[in-house]
């Protein structure tokens, strides 16, 4: 699972805003590319949990796999092993 964190400067987010960022910081190729790498799920947080200084990455994926399964109802989708996976966090 990937991640990124779009600056919010105003009320609303337009789908154009998030391939902007995304073409930049998942790998796009460049400005002109119509179809940059885009993540199957976005989501928007108001707040992330932190630990000390530091964003508890764990936490946050532990919530985004609850999000999926209990809005989406994937139960054992690739994504949400995924999760478990590159995070080490037991998913229950």
């Amino acid at each position: 699972m990937c991640a990124c964190v779009i600056p919010r400067s105003q009320d609303s987010v337009t789908i154009e805003r998030v391939k902007e960022f995304c073409r930049y910081m998942l790998g796009g190729t460049t400005d002109d590319d119509d179809n940059p790498h885009m993540p199957t799920y976005v989501f928007f947080f108001t707040d992330f949990p932190m630990v000390g200084k530091e964003v508890d990455k764990h936490t946050l994926a532990h919530t985004t796999a609850a999000v999926l399964v209990r809005e989406l109802n994937l139960g054992t989708n690739r994504l949400h092993r995924t999760v478990e996976i590159e995070t080490g966090y037991h998913i229950p």
